[in-house]
């Protein structure tokens, strides 16, 4: 009876230390010192060089998830990320291809679970947007396309999503770059009252069964989760800075 009590106690303090506390918004990390906000999942997570990298294993899906207050739940902020990402030892096979990007708003924060919103790029140039699980995949969003320039390994890229929500209603736009070429996808509107409404967000990639090199590395880096005031705050703030310039100028006088 104590073993068993003494093995739960020890399983409950272990599984304690996985839960990362909440980060809030404004949100940086250049990944030069720490990945304490993150709890990881799947492949190997390393923070090495400036950047926080997962190398994957075939067939594997990873993600490094973080809890960040007020990109989701009852009351939403309109908030933009940002991230810079290299890439290597990316593959295909057939239709299977190694993918890179976000899951957001997940059940759990060890793992999206089953219902979250997937955004991501794939060697196949494919850019998606699409809502995992609930009452089927691509239920509550499905947007997709292939960008305008072509994927290639051992290159730098800039990721960037912008989330406008109208209450509850959010319209997601994804971007990519290279720094030369770029190219953007916007969502429709999709309600998130009921569904992919908590504040995980997470790094996700995945690289399917006996793709062509099996050796997926991404590094990630400069991540950046900013608030965008409403418009009635931004007038509010206008208005406040002009009335102290205002009394500095009467004082002045």
């Amino acid at each position: 009876m104590k073993t068993t009590l003494l093995s739960f106690l020890t399983l409950l303090s272990a599984s304690s230390l996985c839960v990362q506390a909440a980060v809030l918004l404004p949100y940086s990390n250049d990944f030069s010192s720490s990945v304490a906000d993150f709890s990881t999942q799947g492949g190997s997570w390393n923070l090495s060089g400036g950047s926080y990298t997962n190398t994957d294993g075939s067939g594997s899906t990873s993600t490094a998830t973080i809890d960040v207050t007020g990109i989701g739940g009852a009351s939403p902020q309109d908030f933009t990320l940002t991230t810079t990402l290299s890439i290597s030892g990316a593959g295909s096979n057939g239709n299977a291809h190694d993918t890179f990007g976000f899951a957001l708003f997940g059940e759990t924060a060890s793992a999206p679970g089953s219902e979250y919103l997937l955004i991501d790029w794939s060697v196949n140039e494919n850019m998606r947007i699409l809502s995992i699980g609930g009452s089927g995949n691509g239920s509550l969003v499905n947007s997709s396309k292939s960008s305008t320039f072509n994927f290639a390994n051992d290159t730098a890229y800039t990721m960037s999503l912008d989330f406008d929500y109208t209450g509850t209603d959010l319209v997601v736009t994804f971007g990519i770059t290279d720094g030369i070429n770029s190219d953007s996808l916007t969502s429709s509107s999709f309600s998130t009252s009921s569904a992919l409404n908590s504040s995980y967000l997470a790094f996700r990639n995945r690289e399917p069964i006996n793709t062509t090199d099996g050796n997926l590395s991404v590094s990630y880096d400069e991540l950046s989760i900013v608030a965008i005031p409403e418009p009635n705050t931004l007038a509010m703030m206008l208005i406040s800075g002009l009335s102290l310039m205002v009394v500095g100028m009467r004082r002045r006088n």
